[in-house]
């Protein structure tokens, strides 16, 4: 038997194992330690690091090089003397080896489909999908009670829909035939086109009536048209029990690829989400890249937020052609949380919808609808696949949160996720003081936490700048940045604290963008990081940069709990632009910063600017508390919009000591 490179034909190779793994073609089988159980039990004893040691390209035992079989696939050979063994485990024959890795993957995967197969015997105990258009309602429920009396149970294909797309899909996945009604006779609207390319791609019974004498959809056999008259008469129901009777006589495909799978203990300790493949209703091949590539990145944009646990894509792709209900994802995955979506179009106009569904309850926790433009195909995905992260995320925050402190989970992580919560969501104030008691209790828990630590640092920093303490506070705020950065210096949170404690000090601006910029890279969705970058942008003298930086960030998450946060970025930026009305419109939807003074220097400015000096001095007037002038001057002159005149703010700051801040030392 050849076994020559880039060649896997007639040979049992890992990735043809691992396609049997994947595809439970031996039931109970589907993990190394359980194929490792199998073969002990096969008289062929072997380790799971033993079966492990077949996917490495170094012998283990040697660390001698082994030669791939295909080399970009990275397939090894499995020693031929464990092939009788395995062979009888997965019920395959040695010619069923005579194809390549990729061919040998899509049959063991049809071939499970077939093993799956369901037949409706003696009755016509059938499920349906009834798809139907409206005008059809009086005809259409008498048909259903009749089909019903038959034994067949009947869902709506539109009521269907009108919840989600993917419990169309589910329930299409599950029936055994679908009853499709054209009206006008022999026409299939815009609306159905892209589910009838869906059914006719999957390869589902279907069961076609119409006024016509012949209707052809594309790809559809003749075998399966009912032509018939538009009403519900005896010659019409003679001709569907018929169909009926064939349907029900052939093999039909059981929707389930992961039935076989054992049940895995559910992951509690953070939230834990699998993103199911997003199913193209499109009826264009060119969208079905788009919608797996979609999954991908989302997997991947969610799997980078550190507190999240993530299904990898690898594993979610087994269900591309079968859409389990959440509960059945959360009993064979152990996942708390499921995302699913699909794509639709019409002409150049692209609609994605994603729902996130809670996979205990089957609840749905969130859910949108993006609407998009389809002319740059990876420009289009970046920005729909960056707006359903930053959309997710704060919601699945919340959801969990709320999740363990039902369940009395008072864990560290849990009490630094109500601390990160209340930090942006309560009414600013000048000194966090919910959000720093959790943080304190959550590093008393754990010593060496680092969130925890980068979670006082910048609640510190928050209420350095903020004015509720003054430098004394610095070098402890310092310390647990620090601390924090030594502990996690990938985490976006420690970046993001190392940014705040630089930012505080002077001739901060450039070192706290870096920090920033990291942060971004690390975590692209989190609008608020995007935010805060487009005001310390802006600031720097860049304010065109900056200030798209900003509007960004609120069209990533545009309904964000923490949405005064980015309206006080985006009104600075505003500021920086020249755009002073347009900030002050912004930030009057700032008014939870009422307590905190930079809110009313910033507006106050704006007013300014526009020769609205009464008004300026209003502003000026709200601060409840003000700091020494000294300190506002350093900010204007110093941290604040460098790209502007310096005469324009020495006009401002000539204001101050109208408004009661004093100009003295």
């Amino acid at each position: 038997m050849s076994t020559t490179r880039n060649s896997s034909e007639g040979i049992l190779t890992t990735q043809k194992l691992k396609a049997l793994l994947d595809s439970g073609l031996g039931g109970a089988v589907c993990s190394r330690k359980a194929l490792a159980e199998a073969m002990s039990r096969a008289d062929a004893p072997i380790s799971v690091h033993g079966i492990d040691a077949w996917f490495k390209h170094v012998d283990s035992n040697y660390a001698i090089p082994r030669a791939s079989v295909d080399h970009h696939r990275r397939s090894y050979p499995v020693p031929v003397q464990r092939w009788p063994a395995l062979l009888q485990i997965f019920a395959i024959e040695l010619e069923d080896l005579q194809r390549d890795d990729a061919e040998f993957r899509q049959w063991c995967f049809a071939r499970r489909r077939s093993q799956c197969s369901r037949r409706a015997h003696a009755s016509l105990d059938l499920h349906m999908v009834h798809c139907a258009p409206e005008g059809m309602e009086d005809f259409i429920a008498a048909e259903r009670a009749w089909l019903t009396d038959l034994g067949c149970r009947v869902d709506d294909a539109h009521a269907l829909a009108r919840i989600s797309d993917t419990a169309l899909i589910r329930a299409l996945q599950q029936c055994h035939v679908v009853l499709w009604h054209l009206a006008p006779p022999g026409v299939v609207t815009r609306r159905d086109s892209g589910i009838l390319d869906y059914l006719l791609s999957q390869e589902l019974p279907l069961l076609i009536s119409s006024d016509a004498d012949t209707i052809a959809p594309r790809g559809l056999a003749s075998d399966r048209m009912i032509p018939r008259p538009l009403r519900f008469g005896p010659r019409y129901q003679q001709r569907l029990v018929s169909a009926l009777n064939a349907v029900a006589n052939e093999p039909l495909v059981a929707q389930h690829n992961g039935a076989f799978w054992a049940a895995q203990e559910p992951i509690t300790d953070r939230p834990s989400i699998a993103v199911l493949p997003f199913v193209n209703l499109t009826g264009n091949d060119a969208h079905e890249l788009l919608a797996d590539s979609m999954t991908e990145d989302l997997t991947t944009l969610l799997a980078r937020i550190p507190e999240f646990f993530v299904i990898a894509h690898a594993t979610t792709r087994i269900y591309r052609h079968a859409l389990p209900d959440p509960q059945t994802v959360r009993r064979q995955l152990g996942v708390r949380y499921v995302l699913e979506g699909s794509i639709r179009s019409a002409g150049d106009q692209l609609r994605i919808s994603a729902q996130l569904v809670d996979a205990q309850s089957g609840a749905e926790v969130w859910s949108h609808r993006f609407d998009r433009v389809f002319v740059e195909p990876f420009a289009t995905q970046d920005e729909l696949t960056a707006a359903i992260c930053a959309q997710l995320e704060p919601r699945l925050r919340l959801d969990d949160m709320a999740y363990g402190a039902r369940s009395g989970n008072q864990s560290a992580w849990r009490l630094w996720q109500e601390g990160w919560y209340w930090l942006f969501v309560d009414a600013p104030a000048p000194r966090p003081e919910r959000s720093l008691r959790r943080f304190r209790q959550a590093l008393e828990l754990e010593p060496d936490f680092g969130l925890a630590e980068a979670g006082i640092a910048i609640g510190l920093s928050t209420s350095l700048l903020w004015g509720g303490d003054g430098r004394e506070v610095l070098p402890i705020a310092q310390r647990h940045a620090e601390r924090a950065f030594q502990l996690l210096p990938e985490h976006p949170v420690a970046l993001y604290a190392m940014g705040m404690i630089t930012f505080t000090q002077p001739g901060g601006l450039a070192p706290a963008l870096e920090y920033l910029e990291r942060a971004v890279q690390i975590e692209p969705s989190n609008a608020m990081y995007q935010g805060v970058c487009g005001y310390l942008i802006a600031n720097l003298g860049r304010s065109a940069e900056g200030l798209d930086r900003c509007r960004y960030a609120m069209r990533l998450s545009p309904k964000d709990s923490r949405e005064p946060f980015l309206c006080y970025m985006l009104g600075n930026a505003c500021i920086a632009s020249g755009r002073y009305e347009e900030a002050i419109e912004v930030m009057a939807r700032c008014r939870r910063f009422s307590e905190v003074d930079f809110i009313w220097i910033m507006m106050g400015f704006a007013y300014a600017q526009l020769g609205k000096q009464r008004r300026a001095l209003g502003c000026l007037r709200q601060i409840k508390h003000p700091r020494p002038y000294r300190f506002y001057r350093f900010a204007v002159m110093q941290s604040l919009w460098l790209g502007l005149p310096t005469a324009a703010k020495e006009a401002y700051l000539a204001l101050l000591p109208q408004a009661g801040i004093s100009a003295q030392a």
